[in-house]
């Protein structure tokens, strides 16, 4: 190939071009056509727009396509804090409080 398009989207039906790579005849090894994105889209698409010497004898021998995709992790919110911080009050009131009143201990367990 000589020109080569990519196309990304996050639907089939709703990519846009983003990419175009001319690539040298001479150029026998890998080619990399995009690096380090900055969004994740689930569909890429590679367009080859025009090929060396009119399309004759041009070969793709493979395609190799590394990717992820970061995961933000969420933080602990003040609403789980405070849940938690209740629970620990409520834990260790009720494990002061079951030496002194057995009754306590048939009603929690």
């Amino acid at each position: 190939p000589e020109l080569v398009t990519v196309s990304v989207g996050l639907s089939a039906s709703k990519l846009r071009e983003i990419k175009e790579v001319k690539i040298d005849n001479h150029v026998t090894g890998r080619v990399v056509l995009l690096r380090n994105m900055k969004a994740h889209y689930p569909y890429v698409q590679i367009n080859i727009k025009r090929c060396h010497g009119d399309g004759c004898d041009t070969r793709i021998h493979g395609v190799k396509a590394v990717g992820f995709k970061l995961v933000k992790e969420h933080g602990i919110t003040v609403m789980d804090a405070s849940a938690l911080w209740y629970l620990q009050m409520l834990t260790s009131t009720v494990s002061m409080n079951l030496p002194q009143a057995p009754a306590l201990r048939a009603v929690l367990l």
